[in-house]
């Protein structure tokens, strides 16, 4: 049970800490006290907005046909590169020897690592 931590007026002298049930508070409606309670206003991740729209434009973008020809190749060949480096450490090796890095693999869990594989290919 998630529980919402307040200190009672009656208690604050003493320093008793009252908790009560978040449950309670949302079936009641109301609080006898003299607390409101209150969500603070959603603030969106800057970041993630920045993505969203990125990956809008992108897709936007590939409806231009010499413009998706050129992406998909160059995707194709860095999912090559990354295939082959997250399955072989001799291949893994060979680019760390050679470039001084490793090359990051995106996953379907972040967000952004598909930015990041890409900056890393990249450089």
């Amino acid at each position: 049970m998630i529980q919402h931590r307040r200190v009672s007026n009656q208690n604050s002298e003493s320093g008793k800490v009252v908790f009560t049930g978040i449950q309670d508070i949302l079936q009641d409606g109301h609080d006898t006290s003299d607390n409101h309670y209150f969500l603070p206003p959603h603030q969106r991740c800057a970041v993630h907005t920045l993505n969203l729209i990125a990956v809008t434009d992108a897709e936007e973008a590939c409806n231009d046909v010499s413009y998706k020809k050129i992406y998909h190749s160059t995707m194709a060949k860095c999912a090559s590169l990354w295939n082959k480096t997250s399955r072989s450490s001799q291949a893994a090796d060979i680019v760390q020897e050679k470039c001084k890095m490793h090359l990051i693999v995106p996953n379907g869990t972040r967000w952004n690592s598909f930015f990041y594989a890409v900056s890393r290919v990249s450089e």
